[in-house]
């Protein structure tokens, strides 16, 4: 949830950081390679901190220190010490807005308590987030009973926007979530974490993965967490995948795939 900038997906001729799926499956490997190398990796504002950090070539936050983590196991140990208080505070925030209205005004608009914009969605035009946040504040988003529900109920209302991309709907949907006790059981894909699955020789570009479908040191994290991880951490994993000694890679035969197309 916290690995890129949002733009409009269908204005991007290559690969945008919130790019749509059915836009990256048009491409091959090494078209995605290219676009992604030419992805600006400009710094950003840190969130909590407000000073500068930067950010991968995807758009995705970097692991913020100079260590080449050598297995899956220490980039899990590294995201729980680092990332995962962040991450939890970002929800916490949602889930304690006093009425649902509140909490999707706020993810509407991609607020942080303190009226500053998220970093994913900091270049989105205001024009859009006002739309995004009046169809939100319209849709039925208490009818839905599993995240995948509520994901797609965002999905219609604010994925045809020009400006909010597939990573936008994601990071709404989750934050959403938060007030409505719905979490992700499978793993999302974007633009940013679809770089860190096709580092780990996983099927990127699908819509989402099981949890069997991820490699087994990675299933120690809620399936959200894993999503943070591929995209903050991809940078390590080719060389991960590429050990000899490591046997920890190949995801579960049992795992199935599913491709969101609605």
């Amino acid at each position: 949830m916290r690995c890129s900038v949002s733009h409009d997906a269908a204005a991007q001729p290559a690969v945008s950081p919130d790019a749509g799926p059915r836009s990256l499956r048009s491409l091959g490997p090494s078209q995605v390679n290219g676009a992604v190398r030419r992805l600006n990796a400009a710094p950003s504002m840190s969130s909590r901190t407000g000073k500068r950090r930067n950010r991968s070539a995807t758009g995705c936050q970097e692991p913020g220190e100079s260590h080449n983590y050598a297995t899956l196991e220490a980039i899990v140990r590294a995201y729980k010490l680092r990332f995962r208080p962040r991450s939890q505070e970002e929800l916490e925030a949602f889930a304690s807005e006093s009425t649902l209205l509140a909490a999707v005004k706020r993810a509407g608009w991609a607020e942080r308590p303190d009226g500053k914009r998220y970093d994913h969605q900091r270049r989105i035009p205001r024009d859009a987030l006002e739309v995004s946040a009046n169809r939100l504040r319209r849709a039925k988003l208490e009818t839905a009973r599993t995240f995948d529900d509520l994901y797609d109920i965002v999905s219609r209302a604010i994925g045809s926007i020009r400006g909010i991309g597939e990573l936008t709907v994601y990071d709404t949907a989750l934050r959403i979530g938060a007030k409505l006790s719905l979490a992700p059981d499978r793993i999302y894909l974007h633009a940013g974490t679809r770089v860190g699955a096709r580092k780990l020789g996983l099927n990127w570009r699908e819509d989402s993965l099981a949890l069997s479908d991820i490699p087994e040191a990675l299933r120690e994290l809620k399936p959200r967490e894993i999503e943070d991880c591929l995209c903050i951490f991809e940078e390590h994993f080719t060389n991960i995948r590429n050990r000899p000694s490591n046997t920890r890679l190949q995801p579960s035969t049992a795992g199935t795939i599913v491709s969101r197309r609605g």
